[in-house]
């Protein structure tokens, strides 16, 4: 009966974990059986800022590229908290392609490029660094009909990425 919200990756103030954190304190008490499920390592140091050590989060580790694919479709929602920052205002995370190539829910900050890609599914979409507007995406999300994102995730594949780099360098469109 879990509801479960997911998120695989670094684990850094610079990432935005302690919002993430902060806006599953604020359901965790309305939602029966909500649970936070975090895959990744900690970026060193970063242990002392973030406590996971939380009733219904679940820490766990590092994990195996194959069993990320299971962590994901056992996701109820999928987070992308990231802050704007020096890092994210340049950096694509392609943890959200992954999340689309599995038609899981999303929520993430309007970032970047996470804002272009997201752009057509605005409920997937909140402010950085605002714990309530992630909640309050988060519980949307938890009771929406899961997205078709295949043709989103496939545009978005390492190879399509990789000719499209390629096409800039060569100054064709």
């Amino acid at each position: 009966d879990a509801k479960i919200i997911v998120y695989a990756g670094s684990i850094q103030l610079l990432q935005g974990i302690d919002v993430l954190v902060g806006a599953f304190e604020k359901l965790r008490n309305e939602i029966k059986g909500l649970k936070l499920v975090i895959a990744g390592r900690f970026v060193e140091g970063e242990e002392k800022n973030i406590d996971l050590n939380k009733d219904g989060i679940i820490y766990l580790k590092s994990i195996k590229q194959d069993d990320v694919a299971r962590l994901i479709n056992a996701a109820d929602v999928t987070i992308v908290p990231n802050p704007e920052n020096e890092f994210t205002k340049y950096c694509f995370p392609y943890k959200a392609v992954e999340y689309m190539a599995c038609n899981a829910r999303i929520v993430a900050t309007d970032v970047g490029d996470v804002g272009l890609l997201l752009k057509n599914y605005k409920n997937s979409l909140c402010r950085e660094n605002d714990k309530n507007d992630m909640a309050s995406k988060i519980k949307t999300q938890l009771s929406a009909k899961y997205p078709n994102y295949r043709n989103v995730a496939a545009r978005n594949s390492w190879d399509n990425i990789a000719k499209s780099f390629d096409r800039v360098l060569r100054g064709q469109k």
